[in-house]
Order: structure tokens, then sequence, then C-alpha cells
């Protein structure tokens, strides 16, 4: 592989572990009761995705 693919695929798994970190951080933070309007503030996040953070993690890690 060319030396600008192999660093494309690095970058794009950085991005996907990235995300996945916020994510399982969200999480625990919903999980101990933190307001949803707090953890989107702090995690970049929508709503929608706060609401469905499970189904989010479970994509990631197939995709990871």
């Amino acid at each position: 592989l060319p030396i600008y693919a192999v660093e494309n695929a690095e970058a794009k798994g950085d991005v996907r572990g990235s995300r996945l970190i916020t994510l399982r951080t969200a999480l625990n933070l919903k999980r101990i009761g933190l307001d949803p309007f707090v953890i989107a503030q702090c995690t970049g996040l929508s709503w929608e995705e706060i609401n469905d953070l499970e189904k989010l993690i479970r994509k990631e890690e197939i995709k990871c």
C-alpha cells in the first residue's frame, strides 16, 4: 500500500477510537445521573446520540 493510504487508514482508526471513548464516557456520565444537557455540552454529542448510547457503542465496536 502507498504510504498515504496507510496514514489515511490510521487516521480513520484514531477518529473511530476517539469517538468510541467519547461515547463510553458519555454513557458512564449518564449512568451516574449527570444531566443529558451537561453531557451534550461536554462531549459534543447530540441529544439523540445521548439517548442511544448503547446502540452507538455497539456499532462503533464493530467498526474498530
